[in-house]
């Protein structure tokens, strides 16, 4: 499939997260439950999808997206989480991924961050966002998401209080120049 138009994104700056604001971009270095003890929690809801997908060339990227949301425990509003694990297997890599969906949040109220006391081992390197609805985190600085690594828990905070699985995940490999390959999966996302 391939994506009917330029996806949002979000970028945050490291340890403690910055509110996102419409095409502002920052860099990424994550975060800990030290740094950030308002990101504690409950986990309401923590699924694990396979995906499979590939560029023109036939090189293919597959593996798990774990999706989970936690609500916090002081303000009692909803964090996204998603964690990737690329097989080996694949011939591709994973430059980023966009997460739509959240276009009942305000602008303005997102925050997204990589949890650097999770499991994983890379994290996205920045994040974007170009519009209300979408949140794109990127695999940029360490070349993507390689075969046989999994990424950090990046998470993006919402002041939603409410979820459903109406989201849309978008999973783009590291492909070669034009090529607009994509592999997309419903998810969760704040619901009003």
């Amino acid at each position: 499939m391939k994506p009917s138009s330029i996806i949002t994104t979000i970028l945050l700056s490291s340890i403690s997260a910055v509110p996102a604001l419409a095409d502002e971009y920052w860099d990424i270095r994550g975060t800990t439950s030290s740094a950030r003890p308002d990101l504690a929690g409950t986990v309401l809801v923590d699924q694990v999808r396979r995906f499979q997908g590939f560029d023109s060339t036939g090189a293919t990227f597959k593996g798990t997206f774990q999706d989970r949301v936690v609500r916090r425990s002081v303000s009692g509003t909803l964090d996204f989480y998603y964690k990737i694990t690329l097989d080996s297997a694949s011939t591709a890599s994973i430059s980023r991924v966009v997460r739509s969906g959240f276009d009942e949040v305000p602008m303005g109220s997102h925050d997204v961050a990589w949890r650097v006391d999770g499991l994983g081992t890379v994290g996205p390197s920045m994040a974007h966002r170009a519009a209300q609805c979408c949140i794109e985190t990127i695999f940029g600085a360490a070349g993507g998401l390689n075969p046989g690594k999994e990424s950090r828990f990046v998470f993006i905070g919402t002041g939603a209080t409410q979820y459903d699985a109406k989201g849309v995940i978008n999973i783009f490999p590291i492909a070669p120049a034009g090529d607009r390959s994509v592999f997309v999966m419903t998810g969760f996302a704040p619901a009003t």
